[in-house]
């Protein structure tokens, strides 16, 4: 009887592995798009919803962090767009790292690799101002966005300005070289508008040059500095007051530690 029974249990275990389990697995089900098993009572609108993590293995203080984004960004009356468009937002110096969610995607699968930056650029001579320039000029600096308004008019304008998209898990551009057909190379360099916390050594955002992993990986305990405070762009004038009016750019006591771009 037990040479019978193991004899059985070998046929099943063979039987088994027999199964594909690509054969197991092909249960589907479509839904229809209009339907919501509640009845819309638990239904949340993605429009309004963002996710988001900051740029930093440093504790974030939530319930301070919380409340004050709930103040700057008046959830009641909250534009998301206007929210996106005046970012990069920070609180103590630490980039928040947000995205719009989409109506198939789940909060904890999104990747949140990229921040947007107003960047100016200088030394553009005046044959070089063109749209089309500086849309190629922000897509080697990351993902073009928009241009100012104001970089084509006038005569001459010591800088232009370009909104975007920058994955921060790359070293910042510190600029490029243009050139025309059957003309001499020449370099236009980068500054980032609202930047904090990033690395001289690596240039990457969300650590400083003290915690920086290459002073780790090097033999010598002196790395070259590539990058410096002059990375950082000077202020515009008026650009505190961009996006919807209540967007406010300077913290109250209460928001200490929280800005804007």
């Amino acid at each position: 009887m037990a040479g019978s029974s193991s004899r059985g249990t070998a046929e099943l275990q063979s039987e088994c592995a027999r199964l594909q389990l690509n054969e197991e697995e092909e249960g589907e089900l479509e839904v229809a798009g209009e339907e919501d098993a509640d009845n819309g009572k638990n239904k949340v609108d993605s429009r309004f919803c963002l996710v988001g993590s900051f740029l930093t293995d440093k504790v974030i203080n939530f319930a301070i962090m919380k409340n004050t984004m709930a103040a700057l960004w008046r959830s009641g009356k909250v534009n998301v767009r206007g929210i996106l468009d005046a970012g990069p937002w920070t609180f103590n110096q630490h980039i928040l790292l947000v995205h719009r969610l989409g109506a198939d995607e789940q909060p904890h699968n999104v990747p949140l690799f990229y921040t947007t930056f107003w960047i100016q650029v200088y030394n553009m001579p005046l044959g070089f101002q063109s749209e089309r320039i500086l849309q190629s000029i922000g897509s080697y600096i990351g993902s073009f966005l928009e241009s100012d308004e104001n970089n084509l008019k006038g005569v001459w304008r010591n800088y232009m300005c370009l909104r975007v998209s920058l994955d921060v898990r790359k070293p910042l551009k510190r600029r490029m070289r243009l050139k025309r057909t059957g003309g001499d190379w020449f370099w236009v360099d980068f500054k980032y508008e609202r930047l904090n916390v990033f690395c001289f050594i690596c240039g990457l955002l969300g650590h400083t040059e003290r915690n920086c992993p290459t002073l780790y990986d090097s033999i010598e305990s002196n790395a070259p500095r590539l990058y410096g405070t002059w990375t950082k762009a000077p202020p515009r004038r008026g650009i505190m007051n961009s996006g919807e009016w209540w967007l406010r750019s300077e913290p109250s006591r209460m928001e200490e530690g929280i800005s804007s771009n």
